[in-house]
């Protein structure tokens, strides 16, 4: 089973043109190893230093949901996860959930001052669970703090990467929110497959992925689907929703389908509320 991973990855890297992608910010962090481990595919602690980009969001002074950083302004979340909501921030460079901005080094928190909502968003079905958040201030970039790879033009065919791993303080097996950020690998799983599991359609802009041994769960809403080039992690999804149990499929909203759509809204100054573009 080991060998098969690794030449799913193998596979995988040979269909990313290296070096030949636009990234919305050429900044976005290059790392010396990845979260990788092709022995588990269980959910386990990611390492320190791989993840600088994640984000987490907080909702009415408590934890709601996962992020991205994407650039100094913005982080990248689900729709659903902000849909309503008028008193959000977010804190950069976490990794213990429970620890307090003043005494966790490395941590900073920003106010919220636009949440932006897909204006096709539909709560019902959940299709186009994408949203943006503007912060109050720039980022500035440091070892603990920089924003993941988004790529901007066609270099990568999202549906010619098979493994993936995904982040976030969700549930865990004891049911409970997880302390420390969590990853988990994940396999495409086929149409036939989801259609079952849901019973409905996934759409032509949603990745369906899992596995039978751990998958993302509660609390994971907004986090990143990610695919790592060797030097770098580049988000293909975000979790949107899933099965209760947590251990078979669940559904990423294909970030590459709103590859435009990210741009225009990260390049627009944008002052406001919650709104839907």
């Amino acid at each position: 089973m080991k060998c098969l991973l690794v030449l799913l990855a193998v596979i995988d890297l040979l269909f990313w043109h290296k070096g030949s992608a636009s990234f919305l910010d050429e900044d976005c962090a290059l790392i010396n190893s990845s979260d990788v481990d092709f022995g588990k595919s269980r959910r386990h602690p990611a390492k320190r230093g791989t993840t600088p980009w994640m984000a987490m969001l907080i909702i009415h002074h408590g934890f709601g949901c996962g992020g991205t950083l994407i650039t100094k302004n913005f982080v990248l979340t689900a729709a659903h996860c902000i849909d309503g909501q008028d008193q959000l921030s977010v804190k950069l460079g976490v990794y213990h959930s429970s620890c307090a901005t003043r005494s966790c080094r490395g941590v900073e928190s920003y106010n919220v001052i636009n949440a932006i909502i897909h204006i096709d968003y539909n709560p019902v079905d959940g299709t186009n669970d994408i949203g943006l958040l503007e912060l109050h201030s720039e980022v500035r970039y440091n070892n603990h703090i920089r924003p993941i790879c988004i790529v901007t033009d066609d270099a990568i065919n999202i549906d010619n990467i098979n493994v993936f791993t995904a982040f976030g303080w969700g549930k865990t097996e004891t049911r409970q929110a997880s302390e420390v950020l969590m990853a988990v690998r994940l396999f495409r799983r086929s149409s036939e497959e989801c259609n079952f599991e849901f019973k409905h359609q996934v759409r032509e802009n949603q990745i369906c992925a899992g596995s039978a041994i751990g998958d993302t769960c509660e609390g994971d809403s907004g986090g990143p689907l990610a695919f790592y080039d060797g030097e770098r992690y580049i988000q293909v999804g975000i979790v949107s929703y899933g099965t209760k149990m947590c251990n078979a499929s669940a559904i990423y909203t294909d970030v590459s389908k709103y590859k435009d759509w990210i741009v225009t809204n990260t390049r627009k100054n944008r002052r406001g509320n919650i709104n839907r573009y």
